[in-house]
This record gives C-alpha cells, sequence and structure tokens, in this order.
C-alpha cells in the first residue's frame, strides 16, 4: 500500500521551514536530513518504505526546497544544528532515529556531538569528511555568483545537474527532482529555490565531532562514491564509541537514488537494533 506524504510549514527559530511527513505517530519517530544544495523530495521514495515502522519527517533545510532563507544569510552549521533541535522540539520527540545524507549526515553528527538526549541511533550516509582550502574556496566564489535565471520552467528543469553527477538513477527520478528543484520569481522568471549563499559556510572537519558522540552510528558509503573513500568510513567507525560502516553495491555519492532497496534494507537493519543498556 502506498503512503501519501503530508506537507507542514513550521516556523523554526523565525524561519519557516517547510516538512514532509510519512507514516504516524504511533510509530518510533525518524529524521532524514537531505544533502547541499538538495530538497526533501530526495526521500520521496525512502520516506513510504520506512513508514512501515517509523514515523518519518523529512524538512527542507534553511535556504533549501521550499523552506525560508534567512535574512541577513546564516548558514553556519551550528545554524543547521539549531534548527534540528528547534525541529525535535517542535515535534516533541523523545526517542527519535536521523538519517542524515551528505552534508545532512554532518549536521547530523554535529547534533549528536552536543545534544544526544532523546537520539537513539545516527545514520551517517556518504560524506566529504574534510572540505577547506581550495574546495572551500570554490564554493565560497561559487556562493558568490548571480542566481541564474531562466525563461520558461522547462528551461530551469533542464538544466538541473546532480552534483557529483554520477548516478545510475531511473530517467523519471531524475525529472522529478528537477521539477521539485525549480521556483518562478517575482518578475515571473524561473530558478533555483536553492540559495546558492548557502555554500559560504566553514571547514568541515568530521574528525573533531567523533570523540562527544555516544549513541550508536552507521556509515553507508557509496561502492562507487567518489567523495567517500574507504579509509574515511573506516576511520569514522574506529574512532566512534559505537560505530560500524558498510559498503553500499552499485551506488555512487546519491546512494538511496542509485540502490534504493538496498539502501532501505541496511538502514533498517541497522535502526531496529537493540537499544544500547
Amino acid at each position: 500500500m502506498s503512503v501519501t506524504a503530508q506537507d507542514h510549514d513550521i516556523t523554526i527559530n523565525g524561519l519557516r521551514l517547510h516538512c514532509r511527513q510519512w507514516g504516524n505517530a504511533s510509530r518510533r519517530p525518524l529524521i532524514l536530513l537531505h544533502a547541499s544544495g538538495c530538497h526533501a523530495h530526495w526521500w520521496d521514495e525512502v520516506g513510504p518504505l520506512l513508514a512501515a515502522d517509523y514515523d518519518v519527517f523529512a524538512p527542507d533545510l534553511r535556504g533549501h526546497g521550499d523552506s525560508g532563507r534567512p535574512d541577513p544569510p546564516d548558514y553556519h552549521f551550528d545554524a543547521y544544528v539549531a534548527d534540528l533541535a528547534g525541529l525535535v522540539e517542535h515535534l516533541g520527540l523523545q526517542d527519535f532515529d536521523v538519517i542524515g545524507h551528505s552534508m545532512g549526515g554532518y549536521i547530523a553528527l554535529r547534533y549528536a556531538s552536543t545534544q544526544p538526549e532523546g537520539l537513539r541511533r545516527l545514520v551517517a550516509a556518504d560524506m566529504l569528511c574534510d572540505v577547506s582550502g581550495e574546495i572551500l574556496e570554490q564554493m565560497h566564489r561559487a556562493s558568490e555568483r548571480p542566481e541564474p535565471t531562466f525563461t520558461t520552467r522547462e528551461d530551469a528543469v533542464g538544466r538541473f545537474r546532480l552534483q557529483p553527477p554520477e548516478t545510475t538513477a531511473a530517467s523519471e527520478v531524475l525529472e522529478m527532482l528537477a521539477s521539485e528543484a525549480v521556483c518562478q520569481t517575482a518578475s515571473g522568471e524561473w530558478t533555483f529555490k536553492f540559495d546558492r549563499r548557502a555554500r559560504k559556510h566553514p571547514a568541515v572537519r568530521v574528525w573533531d565531532l567523533l570523540p562527544q558522540i555516544t549513541c550508536p552510528v552507521l556509515v553507508v558509503r557509496g561502492e562507487l562514491s567518489p567523495l567517500m573513500p574507504v579509509t574515511n568510513a573506516e576511520r569514522i567507525a574506529r574512532e566512534l564509541s559505537h560505530g560500524e560502516w558498510t559498503n553500499l553495491p552499485g551506488a555512487y555519492h546519491n546512494l538511496m537514488l542509485d540502490n534504493l532497496t538496498g539502501f532501505v534494507e541496511v538502514v533498517r537493519t541497522f535502526l531496529t537494533g537493540p537499544d544500547r543498556g
């Protein structure tokens, strides 16, 4: 039986955040955090499959999807973590799990290192572990470019690209993601919903967070990922007090798009594990 998403707009830290929900309150809560430059619809096939066991929430991060853009821009990772904490408080969650993909995984780990109360288990899916130097400078330069505009919706959708581009996702999935990534401006032109100023954030260094994290963590790496070497997945699992990692066969960075069935099976097996005594 298919599960239809419910869409909510809520105000967290003075900012409108859009959130998708699958399931109902009788099940354990699960929060899904998307990657930088993405939106909550990245989880549109994952959410219904996990809704049999969970009450699933997938927010658009600030400056992404249908959520608001902070003015002045504030895309420090502490702001994302504060939004996650605000969402947990708004929903009244006390015993919940989190899955984060890429930047969403980093936000989840950062949250776990500072506010572990109520967080039961965490999945960090394919992520960069160090972002600094020239890579960070390139991102900052990209954040300062003008927003692209297009005459028609079709033109905007046609310019949509995954980053990084490698994927085995079906064409209809990519078309859906593209259609949900664009919006019309007040002047009638079309542009991307993502606030490119969100690229201007501090350096990322996962290793500094790990000693403070006490909940069980699973790192899921795309077997073909160009962004997360095996050595990084192994190191995270080794340096955590309760860490493990696995490769997802046939998947690149956007692993839930490339191997949906395998991804859901892996995370469900981990999340349904026993509570730590």
